[in-house]
C-alpha cells in the first residue's frame, strides 16, 4: 500500500473522498485494473459524507479484499449506514469486519483515557498479561505475534504513529476511534472518573482517570 498523507479533519469534497479512499485501498495505478470495485468504491465514499477518518479507514479495510468483490458489497450494503448512532457507521463496520483476536485487543484500548500516548510493547505486555494473545504453534513469541496484532490495527487506521524507532513504536487512537473503543467496550470495561461510580457485574477492565 501506498504511504497515506496525514488527514485533514475537514469535510472531503466527493471528488477528493474518492482520490483518499483510492489511495488506501489500491496501490498506485492498480484501480484501473478493478473498473468493477471503482462503481462500489464511488457508492461507498458517498455514504461517507465526506469525513476523512470514514473514508480512510475503509479504504484501508478494503486494500486486502482486492479479490472478493463480496467483501465490497458488504461494507456498501451494510444495515449499519442506517443506524442512528454518535459512531460514525464506517467506522462500526470496519470494527464488525474485523477478526475476533482484533477486536478484544482493540475493546481494550478503551481503558485508557482519550488523547493517550501508547508505547507499543507495554500494550502488548498487557495484552498478553490478559491472555488475548495465543501462541499460533509455530514457535512464535508471544511478543512478535502482538506485535503483528499492532500492525494489523495500524494498518487499518485504528492508531495514529506518532513515531517509529524499531522496536518502538509510540501511537494514539483518534477521537472517533476512542469513541468506538468505548461504544463495542461497554460491557467489557468501564472508565472509571470517580471511586463512587457503579461497576457493571460485567466489567472486565477499570482506568482511573486521577
Amino acid at each position: 500500500m501506498d504511504t497515506v498523507p496525514p488527514l485533514n479533519l475537514a469535510n472531503l469534497s466527493e471528488e477528493e473522498s474518492l482520490k483518499l479512499f483510492v489511495k488506501c485501498a489500491f496501490d498506485q495505478g492498480q484501480e484501473k485494473n478493478h473498473p468493477d470495485l471503482m462503481v462500489i468504491a464511488k457508492e461507498i465514499v458517498s455514504k461517507c459524507g465526506g469525513n476523512p477518518l470514514a473514508v480512510k479507514t475503509l479504504g484501508c479495510l478494503l486494500y486486502s479484499k482486492k479479490e472478493n468483490r463480496s467483501d465490497w458489497e458488504h461494507v456498501r450494503d451494510s444495515e449499519i449506514w442506517q443506524l442512528q448512532t454518535d459512531i460514525l457507521p464506517s467506522l462500526r463496520i470496519s470494527y464488525d469486519l474485523m477478526p475476533s483476536y482484533l477486536k478484544q485487543c482493540f475493546a481494550y484500548c478503551s481503558t485508557f483515557p482519550k488523547n493517550h500516548v501508547f508505547l507499543n510493547l507495554d500494550v502488548i505486555h498487557l495484552w498478553i498479561s490478559d491472555g488475548f494473545i495465543e501462541s499460533s504453534g509455530n514457535n512464535q513469541e508471544l511478543e512478535e505475534i502482538g506485535r503483528q496484532y499492532l500492525e494489523e490495527l495500524c494498518s487499518r487506521s485504528f492508531f495514529d504513529v506518532v513515531e517509529e524507532s524499531y522496536p518502538v513504536l509510540i501511537f494514539r487512537m483518534p477521537d472517533l476511534i476512542h469513541e468506538l473503543a468505548i461504544s463495542v467496550a461497554q460491557t467489557e470495561s468501564s472508565n472509571m472518573k470517580v471511586r463512587t461510580q457503579e461497576i457493571s457485574p460485567r466489567t472486565r477492565h477499570m482506568y482511573k482517570i486521577l
